[in-house]
């Protein structure tokens, strides 16, 4: 990334403000630049704005890791300047609305004014300014959402196809198997039980939990087996040791 910076004054008493130009082009970009920074100085000219410093990068503009933007956001901070003037939003950054927004309210919280030459709306210091600022954010806010919407699917569909996200976990230093008979055996907490075989506490109740549960579930299906048996109707001795009924006969007369 090549980069020229004259360095800034202090912004002189003299009644104008001072103007700090951003120019910047592709890597794969030769005289533009210049072209930027002539037309930038006209208007300066004509609208009676002093230039104190020029700031020119030939880098992507998807990064702010630029060497003059970094300067330029450097003074913007010490107040050298009064007003940031470049060609285009884009050639001022390309990081997205919510990284640029966010570098334009930097440069707002400095005092520092900005002013975009070929998007004549896009200037701090105008009649349309609160609307512009707005609507960057609306716009960032929306970027973020979809951001995060594709993050989300992304680990959705990770998961569909069976990848494991995250860390690898360590290996156990026990089996589970294990590990439940000495909790059963020892009545040890979890904590207790996690400190004597290296784990964490978390790890231990994750490993127990599919043991306990099932020791739940039999004590649970033993108890239903008990119940019906106490409600199922039997006969009682008394009714097995009962006599058929005996039909007498009578003598015939």
């Amino acid at each position: 990334m090549k980069s020229k910076h004259k360095n800034p004054r202090p912004i002189k008493s003299n009644g104008k403000a001072a103007v700090a130009i951003y120019a910047r082009v592709s890597t794969r970009e030769r005289q533009e630049a210049q072209n930027q920074l002539r037309v930038l100085r006209e208007y300066c000219r004509s609208a009676d704005l002093t230039i104190c410093a020029e700031y020119c990068d030939q880098a992507s503009g998807k990064s702010a890791d630029r060497p003059a933007f970094r300067r330029l956001m450097a003074d913007a901070a010490q107040r050298r300047f009064d007003i940031v003037l470049f060609w285009a939003l884009d050639r001022f950054s390309r990081e997205g609305a919510a990284r640029t927004l966010a570098h334009l309210a930097e440069l707002t919280g400095y005092g520092i004014k900005f002013k975009s030459y070929t998007e004549q709306y896009l200037d701090s210091a105008g009649p349309f300014a609160d609307a512009i600022i707005a609507l960057l954010a609306a716009l960032a806010k929306q970027e973020r959402i979809r951001n995060s919407e594709r993050v989300v699917a992304g680990l959705d569909r990770a998961r569909a196809a069976g990848k494991t996200l995250g860390r690898p976990r360590a290996a156990d230093p026990i089996s589970g198997h294990e590990l439940y008979r000495r909790y059963r055996s020892t009545k040890a907490s979890y904590k207790e039980l996690g400190a004597a075989v290296g784990m964490s506490t978390a790890t231990v109740m994750r490993r127990l939990r599919p043991y306990l549960d099932a020791a739940q579930n039999r004590q649970s299906r033993r108890r239903a087996s008990t119940e019906a048996s106490r409600r199922r109707p039997a006969a009682t001795a008394a009714q097995r040791r009962k006599p058929a009924a005996s039909t007498k006969r009578g003598n015939p007369g």
